[in-house]
């Protein structure tokens, strides 16, 4: 399951099985995938996180200023955006994981 297909629909993250849920494509870790494709999908997943932040700010600054948007759908932006972060910060806490794990191999 890509990081891509978790931000684009955060309700995988509570049930990645579920019916509306997209088909897990789990590659092989030696499957062709490069550095800079690893860098792209972190890249795109950061910009993902940034841009549901963004989003969220914007519905409660529309909320206060009265711009029409109501609360309502300010809080679900904020649902999303807490939800994309969480996922990022936990993306992060696991590559850190791996990469210690890695300096404790012995050659």
């Amino acid at each position: 399951m890509s990081i891509n297909a978790l931000l684009s629909n955060p309700s995988m993250i509570y049930a990645p099985n579920a019916p509306g849920a997209l088909p897990s494509t789990q590659t092989s870790v030696g499957a062709g995938n490069s550095a800079s494709d690893f860098q792209q999908a972190l890249s795109e997943g950061i910009n993902k996180i940034n841009q549901e932040q963004v989003q969220a700010d914007t519905q409660v600054q529309e909320m206060v200023s009265s711009q029409g948007a109501n609360l309502h759908e300010a809080m679900i932006a904020l649902s999303r955006a807490e939800i994309t972060l969480r996922l990022g910060i936990k993306v992060g806490q696991k590559m850190v994981n791996a990469y210690q794990e890695l300096q404790r191999i012995q050659i």
